[in-house]
């Protein structure tokens, strides 16, 4: 089944953003320390992985996507929260809380359409549940 454009503009924005990490993380990688380097070299190709799932219409992926983006939420607004009474960095953790929790708006009502979601379970080879 062919894709949307919505879906090929979202799942290649997916990859593309990781796109700075792994120039970042060639660059400097002797001076990282090496937990940081596998946390953020596994994250960074979850992300990847995500993407690709996507633009290939793997349902597993449109659901981990809808997963990670609620987790996302939850932890920036747990990071920020904090900074809601310090009256000096209270922008910087508004505008971070408000990105992250339209994205996840954003993401749930796109991938939850029904011609979105159609897209997804039609391209299903076998059910795994029977």
């Amino acid at each position: 089944m062919k894709r949307s454009i919505g879906i090929t503009l979202i799942g290649w924005s997916i990859i593309l953003f990781n796109l700075p990490f792994w120039i970042v993380f060639f660059k400097y990688i002797s001076q990282i320390g090496s937990y940081f380097i596998l946390w953020s070299v596994s994250y960074s190709l979850f992300i990847v992985i995500i993407g690709i799932g996507i633009l290939k219409l793997k349902n597993w992926a449109r659901v981990l996507l809808l997963y990670l983006s609620v987790i996302k939420s939850v932890d920036i607004t747990r990071r920020v929260f904090p900074y809601f009474f310090i009256k000096t960095k209270i922008f910087i953790g508004v505008i971070d809380t408000i990105s992250i929790l339209s994205i996840t708006i954003f993401f749930f009502w796109f991938f939850n359409r029904k011609s979105i979601k159609e897209q997804f379970l039609k391209n299903r080879t076998k059910n795994w549940f029977k």
